[in-house]
């Protein structure tokens, strides 16, 4: 765990392979490759180059790599340009930008923590 500016964080480089469960209740930042599953009562950020073949749970969402899994976030997800997302998605709200390629379900609901 990294603290910033006084926030704690968990932050995985892009050099580094995760195979397991991350539950955290701090921000997630995933910049390298990582299969299993990811929660947090935060925020979880896919980072550009980053290869996630894992389901994610988290407050909100917000993807600039490459995503397999089922994602859902009690809040909202974002999917930025060039981003990959293969997988099932359940939110409150969703915001898909231009050039981003999205291919699952979509469930776009209150969701209760």
């Amino acid at each position: 765990m990294l603290i910033k500016k006084n926030k704690k964080l968990v932050y995985l480089k892009k050099e580094a392979t995760f195979d397991g469960e991350i539950n955290s209740s701090d921000n997630i930042y995933l910049e390298g490759n990582v299969s299993g599953e990811v929660k947090t009562s935060k925020n979880v950020y896919v980072l550009k180059g980053a290869n996630v073949t894992s389901n994610l749970t988290a407050d909100n969402i917000q993807i600039f790599g490459s995503v397999k899994g089922n994602i859902t976030a009690t809040k909202k997800i974002i999917i930025n340009e060039a981003a990959r997302v293969y997988g099932n998605i359940r939110c409150e709200s969703l915001k898909l930008l231009d050039g981003a390629l999205y291919s699952g379900q979509l469930e776009v609901t209150e969701i209760s923590k």
